[in-house]
């Protein structure tokens, strides 16, 4: 065995470009692999770090003629669950989020993933904003200007990471057509 390791090792030297490639491309396969590992593990196999887990569900309708789920459900359908429901502690809203946002800065337009989520979401989640607060029933009145609460890494990309954020306002716009708005930062998530 000693001698076989000898001899591998003198045409390793003899052949360095291939050597040099096979090297290479160990190291980049170690590399993908922990990193795909990484995100499975992080999003599959972890569960989300949020609030008591074993007490919160997720309700939507059912489109009975076409036999789908109806996952954006109507306002006026989520207050007479509220209104009827005997078995829920709380009851919290959220829209989906495969929606975009345009945020208009003085050169750059960035595009961001946004949801509409009801005053009591975060209580629901139990996650705490790292600056600022949440949205309270105020907010949700719509008797004052919009408001956000945004991720941690909006904050670092758009923002430059700026301490001074919340109380600031941003001009966004939900679709092109759709005239741009002034929005409110009140909050920041952590990461």
């Amino acid at each position: 065995m000693l001698s076989n390791l000898r001899d591998a090792a003198r045409a390793l030297l003899r052949d360095r470009s291939f050597t040099g490639l096979a090297i290479l491309l160990f190291a980049l396969t170690g590399g993908v692999t922990t990193a795909v590992y990484a995100v499975v593990d992080a999003v599959i196999l972890q569960p989300m770090r949020f609030g008591d887990q074993e007490r919160t569900v997720v309700i939507w309708e059912r489109d009975l003629a076409r036999q789908t789920p109806v996952l954006e459900v109507a306002l006026g359908e989520v207050a007479a669950w509220h209104e009827r429901a005997r078995s829920f502690e709380a009851l919290g809203v959220f829209s989906s989020t495969n929606s975009r946002l345009t945020i208009i800065d003085r050169e750059a337009r960035t595009r961001a993933a946004w949801s509409s989520v009801s005053a009591s979401f975060f209580d629901i989640t139990g996650v705490r904003p790292s600056l600022g607060r949440t949205f309270n029933s105020t907010d949700e009145a719509g008797s004052v200007a919009r408001v956000a609460v945004i991720s941690d890494g909006l904050w670092k990309r758009q923002f430059a990471s700026d301490p001074l954020v919340v109380g600031r306002t941003m001009l966004a716009q939900r679709r092109i057509e759709a005239p741009p708005q002034l929005i409110q930062i009140v909050g920041v998530m952590p990461p």
